[in-house]
């Protein structure tokens, strides 16, 4: 879903498939494209390659200066050669047996791109993960946007890691249903873990990825990935900042729509909804002349399919989410469209589709006098500027749909989920191995929190006016958390789709300034915590000062080792000056602390190890006690520790 925002555009790219029929009408949409080689049974990478790098020669990667075409997709000048070296990183192609037909051991060439320039010993790693697209459309991020801020303010690196099946980082051959077995949340998460243990960094001079603080930032799918890692490999993400992420995956996204029904000028939105009704209505006949004389006017008398029709009369709601507080990345499409059907300028028709049209809306009880006047308005601008121009149907489902209440319908009622899930299966036939789900198994995603995450160094910065804010973690279904140091909750008021990404060395607007000087606040703080703890790992054995570090905690129950059947045990090594003569019954697990402990028995912590015995239910639930009593968040125990040393485990 490459785009020149971040975001799933996936009201665009759902639909464009399911259109494709009425489009190639077009002449102008006649031609070979990357989005209709996705949609081939099977491509040969090196094909669908081609054919990007020839759509990236017109409208080339994010490089300066720019220029706004017409169209306000962001065009920028050429350059001789790249702006930032690409580098790769020898990827498994999968990390999970569980795969149908795994591949052990073998890789793939995983690109990356690097900023080193702020670097200074020790400083944190800031690591975007570049989600649907080519990785180099990320590099505003990387030379003025929210990697440059953070990496000057903090003497860092910035990293952008090409997401697997994008760009030139495919881990396959050939694209078929069953070699996308490999592309997965799951499996892209374990990637950017592999990359953070293993990478060497060229030509960056004393560096060790142990070292140094790695936070993960992401933005829309890629933000909520950031999240997730962050809460499943927390020794190995110190911190993560999650931009617009869409955490809480949704299978009937009608209210992708609410955030622009309320937002958007309210003229605007009342005809837009009084239109989609009439439509409705008009459609609801069932009668061939009224039908096809409307899809004429709006000029698409091809398009045979009425869901078809009305799916390509929604299409300018995309625009909305491209609304950018800087005007060389962002759109006026959307200002553009409300301006058409707003506008006082009588449109005529024909007389034809007046005498045909004007006999059924005047039989509508609600419609005024003016009501095709003003739907000719709306069909000016279908017919003038939209009629001529893979993990979601597996796990995120984000089937953008109508509204069930017909006084907030900002788009026709035949979009529902029977039609927008469509395209899953007409993209990814049944292949040998795998078939997509009937629906997406969004429970794969769910068990990372939802609406209900939480967790220490973790971020959530979101835009107001986001029409995926429904799926964020500002969503008014989920309860609010509060706003600090260590779990920053960030609303950008009258912000759109990860706002904060992209930045500007001079001129951001006041709340723009403010998020990243919130981001680069915070971010310093993570950095504190991280310089506070003992460079010495907290498992060694010959760590000798432990009761000084952060990493003690209350109590140290057993707990579930995460993917494994077994329970992992933590064996503190308390030495005593002398036999302490301590009944095992005399200590009390409820409000027992370690240090409290130490220090009424003279007591010297000397080291620490592990143990792990298999799953037992019992101990489970004895965990999630001690835990409910605690204030500490469940995932900041393993933050705490950290990852024990190669001999300390077993």
């Amino acid at each position: 879903m490459a785009s020149r925002s971040q975001g799933p555009r996936m009201h665009q790219t759902l639909f464009l498939l399911l259109v494709l029929v009425a489009l190639y009408a077009s002449s102008a949409f006649a031609r070979l494209t990357s989005r209709t080689l996705l949609r081939a049974p099977s491509v040969p990478v090196q094909l669908l390659q081609h054919v990007q790098r020839a759509e990236q020669a017109q409208i080339t990667t994010h490089q300066s200066p720019f220029i706004v075409s017409r169209d306000v997709a962001v065009r920028f000048a050429p350059r001789d050669k790249p702006e930032y070296q690409a580098y790769t990183f020898n990827q498994l192609v999968s990390h999970l047996d569980s795969v149908p037909a795994p591949v052990k051991g073998q890789t793939f060439k995983q690109r990356y791109w690097m900023n080193a320039k702020h670097y200074k010993r020790g400083g944190p790693v800031f690591l975007l993960d570049a989600g649907e697209t080519n990785g180099e459309a990320r590099f505003p991020f990387l030379r003025q946007g929210i990697l440059e801020i953070l990496s000057k303010a903090h003497n860092g690196i910035g990293i952008i890691l090409e997401h697997r099946y994008y760009g030139e980082s495919f881990p396959v051959k050939n694209l078929t249903t069953d070699s996308m077995r490999f592309l997965s949340t799951e499996q892209s998460l374990l990637d950017a873990k592999n990359f953070k243990l293993d990478v060497k960094l060229p030509g960056v001079a004393e560096f060790s990825n142990n070292l140094s603080p790695w936070i993960y930032y992401g933005g829309s799918y890629a933000g909520a990935k950031a999240a997730f890692a962050r809460r499943k490999y927390p020794s190995t993400f110190w911190g993560g900042i999650v931009s617009s992420g869409v955490i809480q995956p949704i299978i009937n996204f009608h209210e992708y729509y609410e955030p622009i029904r309320k937002s958007a000028p309210r003229k605007c939105m009342k005809l837009l909804i009084t239109h989609t009704n009439l439509i409705d209505q008009l459609l609801d006949l069932n009668n061939y002349t009224v039908t096809s004389t409307l899809k004429g006017l709006f000029g698409l008398p091809n398009v045979s399919r009425s869901d078809d029709f009305v799916n390509t009369l929604a299409l300018p709601l995309g625009s909305w989410q491209e609304r950018n507080w800087d005007p060389a990345v962002g759109s006026k499409d959307f200002d553009i469209f409300c301006d058409a059907v707003t506008s006082s300028k009588h449109v005529p028709i024909s007389p034809r589709q007046a005498a045909v049209l004007q006999p059924p809306i005047k039989k509508i009880k609600w419609a005024s006098a003016t009501e095709l006047d003003d739907l000719a308005k709306y069909a000016r601008f279908i017919r003038t500027q939209v009629a001529s121009s893979c993990p979601y149907c597996t796990e995120y489902g984000f089937f953008i749909t109508s509204s069930p209440n017909a006084n907030r319908r900002l788009v026709s009622k035949r979009i529902n989920l029977k039609y927008s899930s469509e395209i899953c299966h007409l993209a990814f036939p049944p292949g040998k191995l795998v078939s997509v789900p009937k629906t997406p198994q969004i429970k794969r995603i769910e068990r990372y929190g939802g609406l209900a995450m939480k967790g220490s160094r973790l971020a959530f910065v979101d835009g107001s006016e986001d029409p995926w804010l429904y799926a964020t973690r500002h969503s008014s279904h989920a309860k609010k958390r509060p706003d600090t140091l260590s779990g920053p909750y960030k609303l950008i008021e009258g912000g759109v789709h990860h706002w904060d990404e992209n930045g500007r060395p001079k001129g951001e607007p006041k709340i723009i300034r403010e998020i990243h000087a919130e981001e680069i606040k915070f971010v310093g703080h993570w950095i504190d915590q991280w310089n506070a703890r003992d460079p010495l790992r907290p498992f060694s054995p010959s760590r000798a000062d432990l009761p000084s570090s952060p990493a003690l905690i209350p109590y140290l129950p057993p707990h579930p080792q995460q993917g494994t059947p077994y329970h992992r045990y933590t064996l503190v090594l308390l030495e005593q000056k002398q036999a302490l003569g301590l009944a095992p019954e005399a200590v009390e697990r409820t409000d027992f602390s370690v240090r409290e402990f130490m220090r009424q028995n003279d007591l010297t912590a000397s080291g620490m190890s592990f143990f792990r015995q298999k799953w037992d239910e019992d101990v489970s639930t004895i965990y999630r006690e001690i835990l409910d009593r605690l204030t500490i968040d469940t995932y900041e125990i393993d933050t705490y520790v950290g990852r024990p040393a190669k001999y300390d485990r077993h």
